[in-house]
């Protein structure tokens, strides 16, 4: 079965799946915010949805991927008519392996986009473990710095000063650094 025969399946079981739920192919399309020429376009090319707008379009219509990718004759093997595809209804059994392939070629597209998908985000989790700890670095020099600072204007304040500095409030703090001040201008 060629690419463009698939395709012709798929778009004439979407048709029935759609009028089965009451709503047009342009009016499914719109609804899931798509383009109305896609399934033209699906058709002129020979080409099936892809995994992630497949799974929308079964989602709105609340049919299986194998629904829609069954072949006519399956229904006509089923009992009913070309017209009568029914989707929901599922003839896997009825169908040469053949048929199921593009199933199975799905199904591995999407199986290999949620692999990407799961690399990208063990990338992202990487990277923000990587600035998590270049932030923890950061502050953790910041703190260093910080106290440095402190040991700074603790010897500055003088020994008998700067331990009180260390464990004053901010209110002592401003107290001894005025006597401090007071006392190196009056020896000036």
């Amino acid at each position: 079965m060629t690419k463009k025969q698939k395709s012709e399946i798929f778009l004439k079981n979407l048709k029935v799946a759609c009028a089965k739920k009451g709503v047009s192919v342009s009016q499914m399309m719109k609804d899931l915010g798509m383009s109305t020429s896609t399934p033209s376009n699906w058709k002129k090319e020979g080409r099936m949805p892809n995994g992630d707008t497949l799974h929308q379009i079964t989602e709105y219509l609340e049919v299986t991927v194998d629904a829609l990718m069954v072949n006519v004759m399956t229904a006509k093997m089923a009992g009913g008519t070309d017209t009568e595809t029914a989707p929901e209804t599922h003839h896997a059994e009825l169908l040469p392996n053949r048929d199921l392939s593009a199933t199975i070629a799905i199904i591995q597209e999407q199986q290999a986009q949620l692999v990407e998908t799961n690399r990208r985000l063990l990338d992202a989790l990487d990277g923000a473990h990587e600035i998590a700890k270049a932030a923890q670095k950061e502050v953790s020099d910041g703190r260093e710095a910080f106290l440095k600072s402190l040991s700074v204007l603790s010897e500055r304040l003088g020994e008998g000063y700067g331990e009180q500095a260390l464990g004053a409030s901010q209110n002592e703090n401003e107290k001894i650094f005025q006597v401090q001040h007071n006392n190196k201008t009056a020896k000036k």
